[in-house]
């Protein structure tokens, strides 16, 4: 029974990101190739990840307060086919009508790959297994970009939308046959009930580490994207370290239900903070692009430990109740909140001081997360 429920997880888990690939890694470039500035882009940009955060935590609520993760993530995947399928069949130059439809679809995919994510949580006996499921997660993303730069290059952005739409459909019809999330009856929740969530410390601590963290890896796609093509690196360049990143963190995914139950999240958490302080250092020590490849072999301990140990530390440190409300307000607050922070300082610092040393001042950040782990006594 417990094998039966993981794989059918595990699948549409592959779908979700697989999907979402298609849409988020042609979103910058299908901008430019509309005609937008890198002032507009960076506008749009930023409205969509606010979007993104505003439903992040509306979805956590909406799912405590009714009972249900299954039936919102269906509705909103219906709503990401369509918005998805109009912005990229729309190429005639329009700010407004690009600001809503990205709104929406890149909102949406924002929201619905931490909802997953928090549904697969909340099933009865899936909660050991999340590493394993997320993993396939990963492995969607990185084969779905993969074969959407291939589609783009052999036909059009137009096709990034139907094939989008048409596996968003798919996943609609996978996602019914798949087991609701396991709640208790919170039927007069209200919206002001999620801040009880900040009255426990613990929980505060932890919005404070992961936006920390956050802020820092998101800058990896932005300064080390730089310093690619400062050394000599094209968009092939890129996309080779892109694909290393997604795929060697697989194996540590894998095993993550593992490692939590031998080494316990904080632990992780605060080794993980360690690496990605000695992998941001390296970066800034680098002097050819096949040293960024090597480095990047560090993403199979930083991001997948990241991720893991969020998840589970959140859940222990919030009342059954909140269980949605808690995971979904974290992720907005943390991934949320530094996609907007991170493009801002990072530009500002890049343009004050050379990208190497960019690099290593964000890394330097890291202290502050391995401080508070440290000092923090996590829930059993």
């Amino acid at each position: 029974m417990l094998k039966s429920k993981t794989f059918k997880f595990s699948v549409v888990m592959f779908v979700v990101f697989w999907s979402h690939s298609f849409l988020y890694t042609q979103f910058v470039p299908y901008l430019t190739h509309v005609g937008y500035s890198s002032s507009e882009r960076g506008f749009l940009l930023a409205y969509f990840a606010i979007v993104g955060m505003l439903g992040q935590i509306l979805t956590g609520y909406l799912s405590d307060r009714y009972g249900t993760i299954k039936k919102f993530f269906i509705f909103f995947t219906l709503m990401l086919a369509a918005s998805g399928y109009l912005f990229y069949h729309f190429e005639a130059k329009n700010f407004w009508v690009h600001l809503v439809l990205l709104g929406f679809s890149g909102g949406l995919i924002r929201v619905l790959g931490s909802f997953f994510e928090t549904w697969v949580l909340e099933v009865d006996g899936l909660f050991d297994k999340f590493g394993l499921i997320r993993a396939l997660g990963s492995l969607g993303w990185a084969l779905g970009s993969l074969l959407t730069g291939y589609l783009i290059v052999n036909y059009s952005y137009d096709i990034v939308g139907i094939v989008a739409a048409i596996f968003s459909i798919i996943l609609v019809f996978l996602s019914l046959f798949l087991e609701d999330a396991t709640k208790v009856e919170t039927t007069n929740l209200k919206l002001s009930d999620i801040g009880e969530l900040f009255s426990n410390r613990n929980y505060v601590i932890l919005i404070v580490v992961y936006f920390i963290t956050y802020f820092v890896y998101n800058a990896d796609s932005i300064t080390v994207t730089e310093l690619i093509l400062e050394l000599g690196g094209d968009a092939q360049s890129i996309g080779v370290k892109w694909f290393i990143q997604a795929l060697i963190e697989l194996p540590i995914l894998f095993l993550g239900g593992r490692l939590l139950l031998k080494y316990k999240g904080r632990n992780l958490m605060l080794f993980a903070s360690i690496v990605m302080l000695i992998r941001f250092m390296l970066y800034g020590l680098v002097t050819e692009v096949y040293h960024v490849y090597l480095i990047t072999l560090l993403q199979c301990i930083t991001f997948p430990l990241i991720l893991i140990t969020q998840k589970d530390l959140v859940y222990r440190e919030v009342p059954p109740r909140l269980r949605s409300s808690g995971q979904m307000v974290a992720v907005s607050m943390t991934i949320g909140l530094s996609a907007i922070v991170t493009p801002i300082l990072s530009g500002y610092l890049m343009e004050i001081m050379s990208v190497k040393s960019t690099i290593m001042v964000m890394g330097a950040t890291m202290i502050i997360p391995i401080i508070l782990m440290k000092r923090y006594q996590a829930q059993n």
